[in-house]
């Protein structure tokens, strides 16, 4: 059967089964003010079939109660569920495979799906604001929510995603969490519609793919892209290319072990910066602002020095149009770099600029800083400037996604905050 927020609140907690849980943190001392632009949320089980229209119902996504007591979202007549990967914060896991179990509602920490109990874990962190995309489920750009096989259920459903990022998620805590929204990617039109739709309501971010030829779509380098790509430039919506948005990985060999792929991630979003670059969007559209969403920054002087390279040596073999506009200067003035836990790579930070660079806490998954991002950012900026560390920590990410800083006493440096 379908199953509610209210059905799993009251089912109580599932069996621990994914090695131990660890002890509720204390609250961290708040160091510096924080924006995380790179976190995710877990799907409240309600979220489509509450809000498509009656004959729709029966085709829309739907958690499922499975006989052996796992829980899934029902997806075209395929079981796809959450995993330890999804929410594993607040385990100790035992190995791989705790990663991977199918996990149920239950045994998440609150803060996964709630937005009250996101908060109350932003505070324990000392985050101030957060941006959010999609859980591992529907993917990073939402390609599971638009790749609905009925593509009018496909639209209504996308949709229903941004209302409720709109309305449930960030509308009742607006000055903490930042919304982003999909769009209906097979169609730039209708995507186009749904940017604009939303940029009046409040909406800055919208999830694209850093590789839409991967997903079955045409690739960047066509013109099939230009009315999605204007509507961005005219709302001023920023483009976030979270890694792995394209559902696919690194290249390595077929029986390599998993850490081999993880550790190409950097090679994976270099090679879609380049594209970005060299697909000249940014140059028809000067305006257009894009973040590689866990992305890395350590890659970033590497391009840049090839990139110049290239331009100097072998500028007509680049397809580069002539003019005083270099692929350096886009890749300078267009695009913002994500950083999580990479202390070396800040050595470099002037190479590219510390206005470019914005910091995540990918709660709730495997790679989160959460409950110590504050000690994390404090590694990576004690040696810079005030004026750099104030940038980086929120100043920039403000700025790129229009977001107001607080004005509160309790959000100031130095103080301890309280759980809720």
């Amino acid at each position: 059967m379908a199953r509610s927020m209210e059905d799993v609140r009251k089912s109580g907690t599932a069996p621990d089964r994914r090695g131990s849980r660890r002890p509720e943190p204390e609250a961290q001392e708040r160091r510096y003010l924080l924006i995380s632009v790179d976190d995710h949320v877990v799907e409240p089980p309600g979220l489509f079939v509450d809000r498509v229209t009656a004959s729709m119902r029966d085709l829309a996504p739907r958690v499922m109660e499975g006989e052996g007591g796992d829980q899934y979202w029902l997806v075209d007549g395929e079981a796809r569920p959450f995993t330890g990967a999804d929410s594993v914060v607040g385990w100790e896991p035992d190995g791989v495979d705790d990663y991977m179990l199918p996990m149920r509602y239950e045994e998440m920490r609150p803060a996964s799906y709630d937005p009250d109990a996101r908060v109350r874990d932003m505070d324990i962190d000392g985050v101030y604001a957060s941006l959010t995309f999609p859980s591992m489920v529907w993917g990073f750009c939402g390609q599971r929510v638009w790749g609905l096989a009925d593509p009018a259920v496909a639209r209504a459903c996308v949709r229903a995603y941004n209302d409720w990022v709109a309305e449930e998620w960030c509308g009742v805590h607006p000055d903490r969490l930042i919304p982003n929204q999909i769009v209906y990617l097979p169609d730039p039109a209708v995507a186009a519609r749904e940017v604009r739709r939303n940029a009046g309501r409040g909406f800055r971010a919208v999830s694209l793919s850093e590789n839409p030829e991967r997903l079955g779509l045409p690739s960047i380098h066509t013109r099939h892209w230009d009315p999605l790509l204007e509507a961005c430039e005219e709302t001023g919506t920023v483009i976030n290319l979270h890694l792995g948005s394209s559902s696919s990985r690194p290249y390595a060999s077929s029986d390599a072990p998993v850490a081999v792929s993880s550790m190409m991630w950097p090679a994976h979003v270099m090679c879609a910066a380049a594209e970005w670059v060299y697909s000249q969007v940014c140059v028809r559209y000067p305006q257009l602002r894009l973040a590689f969403s866990e992305g890395g920054i350590g890659w970033v002087p590497v391009l840049l020095q090839r990139m110049e390279r290239a331009h100097r040596m072998r500028a007509p073999m680049t397809g580069w149009p002539d003019g005083d506009l270099t692929p350096m200067d886009v890749f300078l003035r267009n695009f913002w770099f994500c950083a999580i836990d990479e202390p070396y790579s800040f050595d470099q930070r002037h190479r590219f600029g510390v206005d470019r660079i914005l910091l995540e806490s990918d709660y709730p998954h495997s790679d989160t800083s959460w409950p110590v991002t504050q000690a994390a950012v404090h590694e990576q900026v004690k040696d810079l400037r005030p004026e750099e560390i104030a940038l980086v920590t929120h100043g920039n990410a403000a700025a790129l996604y229009g977001h107001r800083l607080p004005t509160s006493p309790e959000w100031l440096p130095t103080r301890r905050a309280a759980p809720r």
